[in-house]
C-alpha cells in the first residue's frame, strides 16, 4: 500500500509541476496552475487600446511572468506590479512567444518599450532595461504597442488596481 502511495504522489507532483506548459492558451480569466487559483486580472489602456491582463503583484508572480505560455491573445498581457520605482531588467527566461515591454513610472507614464525576442541560449540571458526608474512594466503580445501607436511620453490607464495595492 505505501509503495501505492507513493507511486501516486509521485505521479501528481510529474503533473502539477508540467501543468502551466501544457495549455494552448494562458486568458487571464484561466485558473493559473502553478499557484492552483484564479490570477488576478485588470484592464491597461494605453495608447488607446485596452489589454486584459494578469497581475503580478507578488515576487513569485513577477518572477514567473508569462514562462511557459505558448500563446497569448493580441488583447492580453501581463501587468507587473513593483513596490518601489527604481530601474528595472525584464528578460525572456522560460518565453514561449515574442512580447513587448513598456516600462512605466510611477505616474504611469511610458518611460522605454522594447520589443523581446524569444531566448535563443539560456544563458546568456539579454537582458531588456528600462532605463529610467520605473514602478510597472506591461507584458503584451509582440508587434501590439506598436500597432496601437504606443510611444513613450504616454500614459497609461489602470482599472481594477487599486491605489494602494500596488504598494505590497
Amino acid at each position: 500500500m505505501r509503495k501505492t502511495g507513493s507511486w501516486a504522489t509521485a505521479w501528481l507532483v510529474v503533473v502539477l509541476a508540467t501543468g502551466g506548459c501544457g495549455g494552448e492558451s494562458h486568458s487571464p480569466d484561466t485558473p493559473d496552475e502553478s499557484a492552483g487559483t484564479t490570477a488576478p486580472t485588470a484592464r491597461v489602456t494605453l495608447g488607446g487600446r485596452t489589454w486584459t491582463v494578469r497581475l503580478a503583484q507578488t515576487e513569485a508572480q513577477r518572477e514567473r511572468g508569462l514562462a511557459g505560455v505558448r500563446y497569448l491573445p493580441s488583447d492580453e498581457g501581463m501587468l507587473f506590479i513593483f513596490p518601489d520605482t527604481q530601474t528595472r531588467r525584464f528578460w525572456m527566461k522560460g518565453c514561449r512567444i515574442p512580447l513587448d515591454v513598456a516600462f512605466l513610472d510611477e505616474e504611469r507614464r511610458v518611460v522605454s518599450m522594447h520589443t523581446m525576442a524569444l531566448a535563443q541560449h539560456d544563458p546568456p540571458r539579454r537582458a531588456y532595461p528600462s532605463g529610467k526608474p520605473a514602478r510597472y512594466a506591461l507584458e503584451v503580445p509582440a508587434g501590439t504597442l506598436d500597432a496601437a501607436g504606443v510611444e513613450v511620453g504616454d500614459v497609461a490607464a489602470f482599472t481594477g488596481v487599486a491605489k494602494n495595492s500596488d504598494r505590497r
